[in-house]
């Protein structure tokens, strides 16, 4: 099974985790992370209608980070063409602007199937070609020699709503209505998940930009105890260095354990496909690859409960670090200390 590339969470320092968009003639390149607290008014000078953006080093976007992105383009009217667009952000996008309106995706990451090998890997596809291929009415089609692992219709945002079901050539049209059931529920679930994967690097990142936040203020009122009362500089700074540490760990060990069911659904996602999809379509077999996703979906443990178990954690850190209590009693100290001299 190919897995999509995630950042690796102990690799990052605080700036990774912060957007970057960079203008070199008519292209614009994202870089960093779309997070739920990116800004994006000061880049508004950058930004021009109609620009063609870069996503290749754009190493994931939150729901909430795109949402606002949104925001802030139909605030200044204008829309984005995005070209290279990873997998995970092409899930969300598609989900919060399918009609392209602000955001429109000319190429996006997706997942391919190799009928051969019955794997799947990754590939750009343009949107263009993959529209060509839905007028001929080819939802299981290839481009250039390429399929996708997903019918074409969960592939494109947007796909016309008004056609109601897969066509499956190899099968008796009275199975198609539960065969496009089962196959969307299918999709409906290994997406889920994948955006759960997504809302772990958002926290992530939510709490590396607040623990930032907090470390450039502690270190700046440490510089000035230093300098009134040495003996008296709290190192609270070295508290917040242990905390982060912490919770790197945390989300390192939470998103592991989710891209971990994430591949087993994916896995019986791919033999559920393949039963629909070969050419010696046989229904029982069908029902069998059925059942046993059913079975991997009911034995799973449910991303949330990671969510739950490791959040629990990473609050637990960011409650101990009580660092306005410590500065204020810092602070007293130094005054107590001022009277008494």
């Amino acid at each position: 099974m190919a897995s999509e590339a995630t950042p690796p969470v102990d690799s990052h320092d605080d700036l990774n985790y912060r957007f970057r968009a960079e203008r070199s003639a008519n292209l614009i390149k994202f870089k960093g992370v779309i997070s739920d607290v990116s800004d994006f008014e000061p880049l508004a000078d950058i930004f021009t209608d109609g620009a063609m953006c870069d996503l290749t080093e754009l190493e994931f976007a939150s729901w909430n980070g795109l949402s606002h992105l949104l925001s802030f383009l139909k605030h200044h009217s204008m829309n984005l063409i995005l070209t290279k667009v990873p997998s995970r952000t092409f899930q969300v996008i598609r989900l919060l602007d399918p009609e392209g309106k602000h955001l429109k995706i000319e190429q996006a990451e997706m997942r391919t199937w190799d009928s051969a090998k019955k794997s799947d890997n990754f590939a750009f596809f343009e949107l263009n070609r993959l529209r060509q291929v839905i007028d001929a009415k080819q939802e299981f089609g290839a481009i250039d020699g390429i399929s996708l692992l997903s019918p074409l219709r969960f592939a494109i945002p947007d796909y016309p709503r008004n056609v109601s079901v897969i066509s499956f050539p190899n099968w008796n049209p009275d199975h198609h209505e539960e065969l496009n059931f089962w196959l969307s529920y299918a999709e409906f679930l290994v997406e889920t998940i994948a955006v759960s994967i997504g809302l772990l690097h958002a926290g992530l990142a939510n709490c590396l930009w607040t623990l930032s936040e907090m470390s450039a203020t502690v270190r700046a009122v440490e510089r000035a105890l230093s300098i009134l009362a040495p003996q008296k500089a709290p190192g609270l700074s070295s508290s917040i260095d242990k905390a982060k540490a912490v919770i790197k760990k945390e989300f390192a060990e939470g998103i592991a354990a989710v891209e971990m069911i994430e591949a087993q659904v994916r896995a019986e996602y791919v033999k559920l496909r393949t039963s629909i999809t070969q050419t010696d379509a046989d229904f029982s077999q069908t029902h069998e690859s059925v059942n046993q996703f059913l079975k991997v979906v009911e034995d799973m443990d449910l991303p949330g409960q990671s969510l739950e178990n490791h959040g629990s954690i990473v609050v637990e850190n960011l409650i101990q670090l009580s660092l306005r209590p410590e500065l204020v009693k810092q602070l007293v100290e130094l005054q107590n200390l001022s009277e008494d001299q």
